[in-house]
Formats: C-alpha cells, sequence, structure tokens
C-alpha cells in the first residue's frame, strides 16, 4: 500500500459539539480544493464509512474532488464523548461545519441515503446534489421512530449482532 492509502485508510478525527453533545468524529479525507463530495455510509452492523467507500474515496480525488467519508455516530470510531444521542442529519451538518464546508454533493447508501435526504430538506441550501442508493429516503415520525427497531430485523442479523459483540476465542496450541 502506499503512503498516501495507508494515511487514507487510517482516517482522521475531529472533536466538536452538537447542542450539548460532544462529538469525537473518525472521518478519511482525500483530494483538496472547494468541490466537495461527502460519503454516507450505510447503517449495517459493524460497518464503517472506509468499509463502505474505501473503493470510491481516491477515484473521486483524482477526478478533482475534495472528498470525506465520515463514520456515522455509533458505528467505526466515531463516538458520542458526552451528552446525549443527536440525529444523523444534525451530525453531519456540523461535521460540515467542523471541516468549513458550505454546500457539498453527497452519496449516500442505505441509512446515508436518509441522512442525505434529511439534510436536504432541513437545509437545502447545504447541497449541490445527491446520489441515494439502496435506502428508502423517508421523513421522521414518531411512526417511523416507532417501527425502525424491528425494520429489517432477520434472524441472521440477530446472530451477526450477537456474534460482534463477543470476545474472540483464542486457541492454544494443544
Amino acid at each position: 500500500m502506499n503512503p498516501s492509502l495507508s494515511a487514507l485508510a487510517e482516517g482522521k478525527f475531529a472533536e466538536f459539539t452538537i447542542q450539548s453533545s460532544r462529538i469525537k468524529a473518525h472521518y478519511h479525507e482525500a483530494g483538496e480544493g472547494d468541490k466537495h463530495v461527502i460519503f454516507l455510509q450505510t447503517g449495517g452492523a459493524a460497518t464503517s464509512a472506509y468499509m463502505c467507500w474505501y473503493m470510491n474515496l481516491e477515484a473521486f480525488a483524482k477526478a478533482g474532488y475534495h472528498v470525506y467519508a465520515c463514520d456515522a455516530v455509533g458505528f467505526g470510531l466515531t463516538e458520542i464523548i458526552s451528552g446525549s444521542g443527536i440525529s444523523a442529519a444534525e451530525f453531519l451538518l456540523a461535521f460540515m461545519g467542523e471541516m468549513e464546508i458550505k454546500r457539498a454533493h453527497f452519496v449516500g447508501n442505505s441509512m446515508g441515503s436518509m441522512t442525505a435526504t434529511r439534510l436536504a430538506l432541513e437545509h437545502p441550501e447545504r447541497v449541490k446534489s445527491m446520489i441515494l442508493t439502496g435506502g428508502e429516503p423517508r421523513i421522521e415520525s414518531e411512526e417511523s421512530r416507532a417501527i425502525a427497531p424491528e425494520l429489517g430485523r432477520t434472524a441472521r442479523l440477530d446472530f451477526v449482532r450477537q456474534m460482534l459483540t463477543k470476545s474472540p476465542v483464542v486457541f492454544e496450541d494443544m
């Protein structure tokens, strides 16, 4: 792996406050300039922004874009240091502020599609364009929040989540 790809894979951190919550955001950045593209990840079990978009970041940077892929709150290495939960759109808006991005193109998959849609509805002046895939862009409401924990729930997904929370097993020579 060349040094630029290694640094890209490692990522960076930024800390900022959203309302009363302190956030430590982990992100990947490539390219430079003011043509910004923000990649928004899926919300699948154990995903991260880099895992979702590593094959796209350098290609977009080489095409002349300044690209970002930030782990969503609760995914990858992004975490709430203090305070309580925040919405994905609030997080995205604060991340854009921290990176000094006024407007951007967005590429979102699944949960990322819903985040981009929410941002576009609440802050259309911040969105240049959107590519949305594999998601259910929808408006959050009491009803959608009530059913969200059960959407897409399967025995397989429950099993994967259970396995990801277990400590690794170490086999010693017999």
